[in-house]
């Protein structure tokens, strides 16, 4: 925490995460409203005391919702990143260890989604079923996303097996499972830990993209996505309708990637030198 701290853009990244953090529990009291009452009166109203961000044109406040809208990008953030780590890695550490078929067949697969965008996937996988949902677009994401993990637990697997201490737990009799989960697991933490902070900024990323076509939340849901796409004809009259989701979603992926920046040299162990070596 002192190393990330110590730069600028780390500190900017963890006071925007925090802030996302502290919106998405706060949101009921901090919420003029409820993110879906309406008021005709209300309609395409500017920013006002009543309104602090205006108000969209069914009446709603955009405050309320883009507060409630940092639960919906948290919700999905986590559980994206979550379930695609934790599978993930798991396959990438058991292929990387034994090696054989289940290697082959694992690289083969990363290869096909590698070859694919993943956000076309997602895009196909949402738009086969007629109902909206954030559930299905968890499912869509992790379906995309698990592969980043893998290659990554893969190709630090393949190293770590090799090491000194790996062989002489080998030689004490310890068996695979327990060599993985007690030897190489945790110095899979550090590189994992940065690289599921980027994916937090990419999953929610990616959920708005897919709300602002139309195949995410639905329309009782406030997704920033959704709020833009609804904004967007109203540019011209109405441009704060766009601009607050959109600043929240700007800001929100901006801490997460200075975030993952400042852990990455926090968690390097060319920065955390001793004093006979910082002299």
């Amino acid at each position: 925490m002192r190393v990330i701290w110590r730069q600028p853009m780390a500190r900017f990244g963890l006071l925007l995460v925090s802030a996302l953090l502290a919106a998405a529990a706060l949101a009921p009291l901090l919420a003029p409203m409820s993110p879906n009452q309406c008021m005709l009166s209300s309609e395409l109203a500017a920013i006002s005391t009543a309104h602090p961000f205006g108000a969209d044109p069914s009446g709603c406040d955009i405050l309320s919702r883009v507060l409630y809208g940092a639960r919906i990008s948290l919700k999905v953030g986590v559980l994206v990143v979550g379930i695609s780590c934790g599978f993930g890695v798991t396959l990438g550490m058991l292929s990387g260890y034994f090696g054989g078929a289940l290697d082959r067949v694992l690289m083969f697969i990363l290869e096909c989604f590698q070859a694919f965008p993943g956000i076309l996937l997602a895009i196909l996988i949402t738009a086969l079923f007629e109902q909206r949902s954030i559930n299905l677009v968890i499912v869509a994401l992790c379906i995309t996303g698990w592969n980043s993990y893998a290659r990554l637990a893969r190709g630090q697997t393949l190293t770590l097996r090799e090491q000194e201490y790996v062989t002489a737990a080998r030689a004490l009799g310890m068996g695979p499972i327990r060599i993985l989960t007690r030897e190489i697991a945790p110095n899979l933490l550090s590189p994992v830990l940065v690289q599921a902070t980027f994916g937090m900024a990419t999953a929610i990323l990616a959920e708005a993209g897919l709300s602002f076509l139309g195949l995410g939340a639905p329309p009782e849901v406030p997704s920033w996505g959704a709020m833009l796409n609804e904004g967007r004809h109203y540019m011209l009259v109405a441009p704060h309708i766009s601009v607050f989701p959109g600043l929240a979603i700007m800001l929100v992926v901006l801490g997460f990637n200075f975030l993952g920046d400042g852990l990455r040299d926090a968690l390097d162990p060319k920065n955390q030198a001793g004093p006979a070596q910082t002299r």
